[in-house]
Order: structure tokens, then sequence, then C-alpha cells
């Protein structure tokens, strides 16, 4: 005896067919999403009673007892959601969902899903374009940057001391506009600071008192003539004397810290100036100088730093976006990375074929009412749709289409819109519809477990993703003359054909 037949009694035939037709049954827990970079988000439909009962993320081999940390890893089911529950973002690769019933580790539910890395986003090619084209500017204002900007950096290197660690020297005025030289501003090693409290900067205080620091002018035309042309200056011009209230200009140069200490012949026409620094023991005192030749040098750098880094940024940048875009390309690929969407639903999914019909109909309307377009419209239509005129003399005279779409069947993500279009099940009976199957590319079944299911084979060439398939339960949905294919599909697929025809000009690829 066995229940559930009329008189309890079943047959050994029909008990087969029960034994092999599939249980249809709501997952107890569903994956909403799983991507990087994003939580991971799911849904629990047979929640256990108890109000202890808990839920946690584990790598798929990790023990019920390797739960973690307080909800990153696990969660009370009374504090969540469970129509809308998540875990922080996870590493690509295997993870499973386990809910237990009570406060120990009664397993109640346990779901196992991989976690995808997040694929590409569809490319148009109008924005491929207009981002190329941006590209190439900058790239060309960058260049522009860099021409006088590295020149003018290279010069303002050169900016720096003319003189450096010298006790003395003798140094040549040349006052071409008889207008006085800017003179030389003179740097010793020190710190600024006033740390005896004094109200004046030690440094500045020590050299003043302890060292003797001459520089005289003798003047080219008149030999007898000379003068002490020296004075504190230790912050800008006209700052004077050794006042803490004065932050003393400073330079760091070759490891050794540098502070002005005033200037020398400001003003001095054509002539020689001699600048000597001692000690009250006699020994030699080393001076860092600056000529108003070096001076007008570095203000060249910063001008130049700044041309040349712009310039260098924009070239760098403007020149990866450009290599990236050219081996991209502007093929426009539909993809998605739910792992757990058995059939790969994309979110948008008919977002794409939906626009292409609304066009199609356009074109089907505007050929039905006869309209003529005039010269200039022709000819800027052919000029935007050069292939149009061949695709849609094949629709009108009922001639084979295929060449015309069957680049979408090389796409899987347009092959699962078209699959539903056609009312297929995309994907089913316990199987994803992308997978490493021996058929490659789209195709469907007609009987058996899997039929009405659609599925796409991936890991094959384009040319093996279009191979005629026929016999056996399978069929490939386009082709219309295989008597394995059922009537419904059949007049869907009649009625979707010249919408998919039509994408080869609406909707070009590098593959159409």
């Amino acid at each position: 005896m066995y229940p559930g037949a009329p008189g309890g009694q079943t047959s050994d035939a029909a008990t087969k067919i029960q034994e092999h037709a599939p249980a249809v049954r709501q997952e107890s827990i569903e994956i909403l999403e799983a991507v990087t970079g994003k939580p991971v988000r799911f849904k629990i439909h047979n929640r256990p009673s108890s109000n202890d009962a808990w839920v946690g993320i584990y790598p798929t081999n990790a023990s019920d007892q390797e739960h973690g940390e307080h909800n990153k890893r696990w969660k009370w089911l009374r504090d969540i959601d469970v129509n809308n529950a998540s875990f922080p973002k996870q590493a690509v690769g295997s993870h499973s969902i386990r809910v237990f019933s009570d406060g120990g580790h009664t397993l109640h539910e346990r779901k196992d899903f991989t976690v995808e890395a997040v694929k590409a986003e569809p490319l148009d090619p109008v924005a491929v374009k207009s981002t190329r084209k941006k590209a190439c500017t900058a790239l060309a204002i960058g260049l522009l940057l860099l021409a006088p900007g590295i020149p003018l950096f290279v010069l303002g290197l050169g900016g720096g001391f003319q003189h450096e660690g010298v006790s003395s020297g003798t140094f040549e005025i040349e006052d071409a506009d008889g207008q006085g030289d800017w003179g030389f501003e003179i740097f010793i090693e020190g710190a600024p600071g006033d740390f005896n409290g004094n109200g004046m900067h030690d440094y500045c205080e020590y050299f003043t008192e302890e060292v003797n620091l001459s520089a005289v002018w003798t003047a080219e035309n008149s030999p007898g003539e000379s003068r002490q042309v020296f004075y504190v200056e230790i912050a800008h011009e006209g700052s004077g004397d050794c006042g803490s209230h004065h932050h003393p200009k400073e330079v760091h140069h070759n490891g050794t810290q540098l502070v002005k200490i005033g200037r020398a012949c400001s003003g001095c026409h054509q002539g020689t100036t001699t600048i000597t620094a001692q000690n009250q023991q006699g020994d030699e005192v080393l001076m860092w100088i600056k000529t108003e030749e070096n001076q007008e040098k570095l203000g060249m750098l910063i001008p130049g730093a700044i041309m040349m880094g712009i310039g260098a940024f924009l070239f760098v940048v403007s020149l990866i976006i450009i290599i990236k875009l050219g081996r991209t390309g502007v093929r426009s690929q539909t993809t998605f990375g739910d792992s757990n969407n058995i059939g790969g639903n994309p979110p948008d999914a008919g977002n794409w074929f939906a626009e292409l019909s609304k066009q199609s109909k356009e074109i089907e309307d505007k050929i039905a009412s006869g309209e003529k377009p005039s010269n200039h419209d022709r000819v800027m239509e052919e000029m935007k749709f050069p292939d149009k005129s061949k695709v849609e003399m094949d629709i009108k005279y009922g001639s084979p289409l295929g060449k015309w779409h069957s680049h979408l069947f090389n796409d899987p993500a347009k092959s699962a819109i078209i699959a539903r279009e056609l009312g297929l099940q995309v994907g089913g009976a316990g199987y994803e519809f992308e997978g490493k199957w021996k058929d490659k590319g789209l195709f469907a079944y007609h009987t058996g477990k899997y039929a009405g299911c659609a599925y796409f084979g991936i890991g094959g060439t384009s040319d093996e993703e279009l191979e005629q398939k026929g016999g056996g339960e399978k069929y490939r949905p386009w082709e219309v003359k295989d008597p394995n294919m059922p009537n419904d599909v059949r007049e869907a697929w009649r009625k979707i054909e010249p919408i998919l025809a039509r994408s080869y000009y609406l909707n070009p690829t590098n593959s159409s």
C-alpha cells in the first residue's frame, strides 16, 4: 500500500514517474546579492520559531563552531529583517549561510553560494567615442604644458646658491640698467628661535656679537670710492634687526639648515664687492650667498614645477584612458554578477530589448506609412545607418536573417533576454543558466526533465556557440526548421526575429 493514490495504492509505473519528477519547493534561504565590494544580502523564508535562533556566514568548508564575531559573522534572527538581511562584504569565493534553530549549533538550514567579482558595465559606443575625444584633448593639453614646464623646472633647479660654504670672496656686480643691483642675500648655518627669551633670534644675536662680516663695495669707475654695504636683514626687505617677532627666511640645502642673516650691496652700481666673515678668534665662518641671477632662476622653479606636474598628470591619465578604450573597443556587453540568480537575470533585463523593440516599431510604422524622406534626410540616414537598406530588404522579402542577428547569441546576457522573450525559463531544475555545459552557446530542451528550460554553455568559440543543434531533447531557439522546436517558441521567434535583425544597424558592435 502506498499513501496518496486512490484507494491508497499506487502503481509501480506511477511510482517511477513520481521519483523522477522534480520536487518544486521554495528554498529556505535565498541569496539576493553576492558580489565583491557589496554586503552579502539574503532572505530567510522558513525561519525557526525559537527566540534564540541565529544565522551566520561561513567559508564553505568551515565547521559550525567557527562562527566568528557577533554582527560581523553571525547575528540573532530577532535582531534582523529576515526578508532583507545582510552580512559585511566578503572576498571572491565559496561561502555558506547557515541558520541555527537554537542558541547552540542545531543546524536548521544551509545555503552554499559563490561571491563573484563584479563584471564590467556595458560600454556605450557614443560614450566611448566622447571619452576618447576628451582624453585626446587632455593629452594634447598635457603635452603643451610639458613643453615649457620641463625647461623652466630644470632652469629653476639652478636657482639655488651661487656660492656655497665660503668664508670670503670677491664678486663682480653688473648693473646693466644703471638702476643699482639687487645685491646678495647671505645665509649661515643655524635655526630660528629665541631660547634665552631676550626677544632676539639666538643665531642672529650670536652672529652680530661674535662674527665680523665685512662687505666692501668698490666702484668700477672711481677706484677710490668704497663703502661698507652689509646690513642685517633676516626676513623680507626692510625687516632689519634680529627681533624674534620676525620669521627668518629658512632654506634646507643638501641636508643643511640655513637661515638668512643679511643682505650686501643692495643698490650697488657697477663694480666689485668683497665679502668676508670671521669670528672673534679669527676662524672662518661659512656663508651661502644668492645673487639676483639665482633669484630670477629660482622664480622659474615654481611655475615650471606646476606646469610640469599638471602636464604630466594629464598626459599619463589620458594615455591610460586611451589605451584602455583601445583594448576594450566599443562593443557593448551586458553583464551582471548576481551569483545566486539562476539564469543570470540582470536588474534591467528588459531594457535592452524593450528599447530595441520600440525603435523597431517606429521603423515599421514609418515604412508602413509610405512616407518618402527628403533627399537630405535619406543621405543623412544612409550615413548614420549604412546597412539599414540591406537589412530591411531581407526583412521585406523574407530572406534569411541569421547573418544580421547571429552575433547576439555570442553574448550570454542577451541570449538570456531573448530566451525569456520566447517564453522559455532561463535556467532551472537546479541549474544556472550559464555553465560549462557540453553544448556551447544558447540551447533549450523540448522534452524531458528540463523541457522549457534554456541554458548557455560557456567556454566555447563563437562558431561553436552557433553550431546547428537538432536531434535529441535539445534545439537552438533560432532554428525554426527544426521539428523539435515547440510551435509556441517558433511563433514567438518569428515575431522577434526582425527586431533582432535591426539591432545590427541600430546597435552596431565590433562583431557585427
